[in-house]
């Protein structure tokens, strides 16, 4: 069966799309998320003090942030920065968004 012109994601894109949202939707990792997007480029190390987490924590979970394109690392010799990847951000919002006015 030809699903090309279906109006549905094929199941690798299903996939995909709760990849992205797994990791976006745990609680810690919003938190990093929202924080980064109010606080800006801060310092791997920084950020765990902020959230008032151990760093090895943090970086799991930045870990797969980064894995879903959803935050930006630059290794620099201080060490990673870590930024929101708003671009990233304003595009599943739009997306989601679109996706959900249909069901009002």
């Amino acid at each position: 069966m030809n699903t090309k012109n279906l109006p549905c994601l094929d199941s690798l894109q299903v996939d995909r799309v709760a990849q992205i949202l797994y990791a976006y939707t745990h609680p810690f990792r919003y938190d990093i998320i929202t924080f980064l997007l109010g606080h800006g480029r801060l310092p791997l190390g920084e950020l765990a003090s902020y959230l008032g987490e151990d760093e090895a924590y943090v970086s799991d979970h930045i870990s797969l942030l980064f894995l879903n394109d959803l935050v930006l690392l630059e290794d620099s010799p201080d060490g990673f920065w870590v930024e929101a990847n708003e671009n990233r951000l304003i595009a599943i919002k739009n997306s989601i968004g679109t996706f959900l006015s249909k069901y009002r």
